[in-house]
């Protein structure tokens, strides 16, 4: 949730590599599990710009998360 409304947060592969540190298979639950916090800040700041897909399914907010948006 974003500022108490619902989101869908999808990350793409090349944005679990960056946070991961390296090309890997690790468990994607983990990688988000290990950066949680700063998905969230990515998310936030998305979502303050209206960066994202507001006609997402289940008609909540579609926020698709890049390695460049990683920083």
């Amino acid at each position: 949730m974003v500022a108490t409304e619902p989101v869908l947060v999808e990350l793409d592969n090349a944005a679990c590599m960056k946070l991961a540190g390296r090309c890997t298979t690790l468990n994607h639950q983990s990688i988000v599990e290990d950066h949680y916090g700063e998905i969230v800040e990515v998310v936030e700041r998305l979502y303050d710009e209206h960066a994202f897909d507001a006609q997402g399914s289940h008609e909540v907010p579609h926020i698709l998360v890049t390695a460049l948006d990683l920083g």
